[in-house]
This record gives C-alpha cells, sequence and structure tokens, in this order.
C-alpha cells in the first residue's frame, strides 16, 4: 500500500511539473489504441486533442519543444501500431532485431510528418490571436495533405491514415465512396483541433460554458448529418444484396488461396493470373447461365494481384482484358 501511494505521489508530481509532455504521451497512447487490434475507433476523434493542447496552453513554448512534443507523441503511436512487424519477421525466419530495427524507422519517418502538422500549430499560435472555423479548416487539410504526401513519396507508405481507423464505423465511412479515405481522416483531424481550440477557449480565454456546449452540440451534429447519411446509404446497398433493387447484380467473393511467399516471387506471377482468370471465368459463366444476369462484382483478397497495377503493363492490361 505504500508503494502504491508513493507511485501515485511520483505520478502526481510527474503530471504537474511536465504536463505538456505528459498530454503528448496520451495523444500517442491514445492514438495507437484508435487502431486494431488492442483499441477502438472511438479514440481517434479526440486522440490528437491533448497534443495540440500541448502546444495552446503554453505561450512561451518554442520551436525546440513542440518537436520534441510531436516526435514523442508520434513514436509512441507508430510503435505501438506497428508492433505487429516484428513476429513477421520471426515467422520469416529473420533475427528478431531487424523487425525492432523496421518498426523503429517506420515510426520515425511517420512521426516527421505529425512534426510538421503539429509546427503548422505552432506558427498558426505566433500569427493569429485566435482560431476561427476558416484557420481550423486549414489545419485540418494540411493533415490532409501530409497523408497524401506520406501516401506517394518513397513509393508511398499509406499505412495508419486516421481515416482507417473507422472500418468498422460502417455508417460513417460511407462518405468515403465521394471523399475517399482522407475526406474521413478530415473530418476526424476537424473533430480533433475543434475540440482542442475550444477547450483551450474555455480554459484560457474564459468562454462561458454554454458557448462550450454550443460548439459540442454543432460537432456532434454535423457527425450525426453525416452518421445518417450512412445509414440511409447502407439501406441501400441491401437491398442490392437482397436482390430487391431494380438494377440488380451479382457479387462474387474469389480466394485464390495463394501463398503469400509466392506472391513476392516473380516466378509465379503468371501462375497467380492463371488461377484467378479462371476462377472469374468460371464464376461469370455459372452466374449467366442461372440468372441471367451480366452484371457481377467480383472481390479479390488483398494483394491478390502480383505486383504494381499502375507500373505493370502486362497486369494492368490483364486487369482490363478480364473485367471487359
Amino acid at each position: 500500500m505504500l508503494k502504491f501511494e508513493k507511485g501515485l505521489k511520483f505520478f502526481k508530481i510527474f503530471i504537474l511539473n511536465n504536463y505538456q509532455t505528459f498530454l503528448a504521451i496520451l495523444s500517442g497512447i491514445l492514438l495507437f489504441l484508435s487502431f486494431p487490434k488492442f483499441g477502438n475507433k472511438i479514440f481517434a476523434w479526440f486522440s490528437l486533442t491533448p497534443l495540440i493542447l500541448s502546444i495552446l496552453f503554453f505561450p512561451q513554448i518554442n520551436v525546440k519543444k513542440v518537436l520534441f512534443l510531436s516526435f514523442v507523441s508520434g513514436i509512441i503511436a507508430y510503435c505501438g501500431i506497428l508492433y505487429w512487424i516484428i513476429p513477421t519477421f520471426v515467422v520469416a525466419g529473420e533475427h528478431w532485431i531487424f523487425g525492432v530495427l523496421s518498426v523503429l524507422v517506420l515510426s520515425i519517418y511517420c512521426s516527421i510528418f505529425i512534426v510538421l502538422f503539429c509546427l503548422s500549430i505552432y506558427f498558426y499560435k505566433q500569427v493569429f490571436s485566435k482560431y476561427n472555423i476558416l484557420i481550423i479548416f486549414s489545419l485540418s487539410s494540411f493533415w490532409v495533405l501530409l497523408e497524401y504526401l506520406r501516401s506517394i513519396l518513397f513509393s508511398g507508405f499509406p499505412w495508419m491514415l486516421l481515416g482507417y481507423s473507422q472500418y468498422e464505423n460502417l455508417p460513417i465511412i460511407q462518405i468515403a465512396e465521394y471523399l475517399g479515405v482522407y475526406g474521413i481522416s478530415f473530418i476526424i483531424i476537424f473533430v480533433n483541433i475543434f475540440f482542442a481550440v475550444k477547450i483551450f477557449d474555455f480554459i484560457v480565454n474564459k468562454k462561458s460554458i454554454s458557448l462550450l456546449i454550443k460548439n459540442v452540440c454543432i460537432i456532434v451534429a454535423i457527425y450525426l448529418l453525416f452518421y445518417f447519411y450512412g445509414i440511409n446509404r447502407i439501406k441501400v446497398i441491401e437491398k442490392y444484396i437482397q436482390g430487391k433493387s431494380e438494377d440488380n447484380f451479382s457479387i462474387v467473393l474469389l480466394q485464390g488461396n495463394i501463398d503469400q511467399y509466392k506472391k513476392w516471387d516473380e516466378n509465379y506471377k503468371h501462375e497467380i493470373m492463371q488461377r484467378y482468370t479462371s476462377l472469374v471465368m468460371k464464376s461469370y459463366y455459372q452466374i449467366i447461365n442461372e440468372n441471367k444476369n451480366n452484371k457481377v462484382l467480383f472481390i479479390w483478397p488483398e494483394s491478390s494481384v502480383p505486383g504494381w497495377l499502375f507500373e505493370d503493363k502486362v497486369l494492368y492490361d490483364w486487369i482490363l482484358n478480364l473485367v471487359k
């Protein structure tokens, strides 16, 4: 009991003396918990709010401190999310240390983008005394730009985008039909920044509690707008699945059962192509004969195509000819 009390006392002292660092660490943990398999999608909606507050709350904060806080937050989050790379290396017969190094390198790389985002908040803070909707919008847009750049630079690393955290939130992700994953990321980071700004206004700028509640209600209303759109969209899709739509089509799930290591071996490329061609043609003609319906959506497993589609003309032409 005495040890517990001493530990609790130390924890309180640490938070009081280092609450900027504590907020950054908290954001890193929440961002990690926003993704599978340990977390929950709800954390994503406020995961970066503590980190943003750690920059907004302190008038004397400098660039060096911003770099430290954002880097700490990013390293904690991404090391937690990418933990699975280590056992993957072990299963492949490599030493676990290479897995650890890979996790560290990737985490450092991804953290750079969080650092850039936090620097943008810091520079906005130096220029503007208040954060209006336009500033929140521009900061959210910058986050999405950073996600897009991370997805294409150096061959691209589009993992762990904020929007992916909502993969189980079916009503919300229906807007990806029009906005893509970046649109979902935009909404999530917008909510994070909005929460941070309004908490800052309430605590530092002494705004009324009624105004804070009003702003929270606005965010909830916007969320519900997207949510109920998604509910309606899911009902439309269910009509297709149940065959109740006038414009009906068939959905076919195809599993080629290709060993993962064959997908990485160029020698098996044509074997994989032939297997999926055979599966598609067999399924298609079976549906034509049974249902007289020539509209078919084929769903393949992840990484079914043995290569980068837009850089390999053989693969690209194969897919084009297959869908014709």
